[in-house]
């Protein structure tokens, strides 16, 4: 249940709901950097982070539904600090 919610309701909110007004907005404003740069950086990042957690999340739950021990590891790596 909860790699449903992170694969396809959060991924769904920082990829496709928040991130093209903020990308058109960094479009608009112009130059090399600018914070609307900055912001769509960060909700692309968060977008890529919830879609693969929620993809391991159903690969760990089918493996476990296959009667495949995997480990749990993915809040290791949503805390890690290399990307």
């Amino acid at each position: 249940m909860l790699g449903f919610l992170y694969k396809f309701v959060l991924a769904h909110i920082f990829g496709h709901i928040l991130l093209p007004p903020l990308k058109q907005l960094a479009i608009q404003t112009g130059g090399w950097f600018n914070l609307p740069t900055l912001g769509s950086c960060i909700f692309l990042v968060f977008g890529s982070l919830f879609d693969f957690a929620g993809y391991s999340m159903f690969a760990v739950a089918i493996s476990h539904l296959m009667g495949i021990k995997s480990p749990d590891q993915i809040l290791t790596n949503l805390l890690s600090l290399v990307i």
